[in-house]
């Protein structure tokens, strides 16, 4: 799961409720997918941050910065 959120940072709960049900046939429950990213600290802002960074780290090397 961690893995799907790191390559879609934006992706909403019931998305990754059909990715666990697509790669593992697990069915969890929405509230159960909240929990883990609240014990993993896990935020849908921090995220995007991360991602923005990466681009921003992508961008500079591209340009030779």
């Amino acid at each position: 799961l961690m893995k799907f959120i790191m390559d879609r940072p934006t992706a909403y709960l019931d998305e990754m409720q059909q990715f666990i049900y697509d790669e593992y046939e697990l069915e969890v429950s929405i509230s159960y997918i909240r929990y883990l990213l609240d014990y993993k600290k896990w935020s849908r802002k921090k995220m995007q941050n991360q991602v923005l960074e990466q681009n921003a780290t992508l961008q500079n090397a591209w340009q030779g910065i």
